[in-house]
């Protein structure tokens, strides 16, 4: 008697081991490094308005309030936009934000692997999902829906499916 084992379909997806696309051929990047690039974009972000951001807490005095609180407003406005501006560069042009270029990673198309452009990695991206979070009442669930998606086999987020992308590892050249 064989006893080769079962294929659990309630099974839980298994993390170890990399994924490679069957259509492109790249390796996916994993769900941790997405993560990663999230929390790192998110944090220079942050760091772009920290310094308009103490200018206006050094405003909270009424005597200061004239020196720092509208030079401490410019300040955050000017710094989003340097960084967001930055990450819109870099994404139609590499197809990476700060955060996938430290991790090592890019958004690429989904059918045909190349790396994908302004249509498909801004306007649906990140415009149509930003829309769609912006929301009343579905934008409270929509951050929650968009990641689960990634613990499919595909890993990919809803707003991956929207403009047709994945995200897969940047080939280094060695």
């Amino acid at each position: 008697m064989d006893r080769s084992p079962i294929e659990n379909p309630y099974q839980a997806p298994q993390m170890s081991g990399k994924v490679r696309d069957e259509i492109s051929g790249h390796v996916l990047a994993g769900r941790g490094a997405r993560l990663a690039a999230w929390l790192l974009d998110h944090v220079f972000g942050f760091l772009s308005v920290v310094p308009g951001l103490a200018l206006l807490l050094l405003s909270q005095d009424p005597e200061v309030f004239d020196d720092f609180g509208s030079t401490g407003f410019l300040t955050m406005v000017l710094g989003a936009l340097l960084v967001g501006g930055l990450q819109v560069v870099l994404l139609c042009t590499r197809g990476q934000t700060l955060g996938k270029m430290i991790i090592g990673a890019q958004i690429v198309n989904y059918d045909d692997g190349r790396r994908a452009r302004f249509v498909r990695v801004f306007l649906l991206r990140y415009l149509v999902a930003g829309l769609i979070g912006a929301t009343p009442l579905i934008g409270l669930l929509w951050p929650i829906i968009d990641a689960a998606f990634i613990l499919g086999e595909e890993q990919r987020c809803v707003h991956d499916l929207i403009a047709g992308t994945k995200v897969v590892e940047v080939s280094r050249k060695t």
